[in-house]
């Protein structure tokens, strides 16, 4: 029997992912499969689980996600408004 102290129980929450490769083109497929990982944040939540982060080094990865989201909504309302001001 596989003893494991990590409690694996977070792994329910995927679902199966299936990718179709069209016509032999096997890079896209993998192109695809993996932007759908990132998409959903699958390795994100497995890295999680599988080590243990230290509370300084969750404190950095917090704080550059946050800057890394109010970059991206800063973008969107200055191309908001450039396409206001086109009007």
């Amino acid at each position: 029997m596989h003893t494991n102290w990590k409690d694996d129980s977070y792994l329910n929450e995927f679902k199966p992912i299936e990718v179709v490769v069209m016509n032999g083109k096997l890079e896209d497929a993998i192109h695809k499969f993996r932007s759908i990982i990132t998409k959903e944040k699958i390795m994100s939540v497995l890295k999680a689980h599988y080590a243990y982060e230290k509370p300084s080094e969750k404190k950095r990865r917090k704080r550059r996600e946050s800057v890394q989201r109010r970059r991206k909504m800063e973008m969107m309302e200055r191309e908001k408004d450039m396409f206001n001001n086109l009007e």
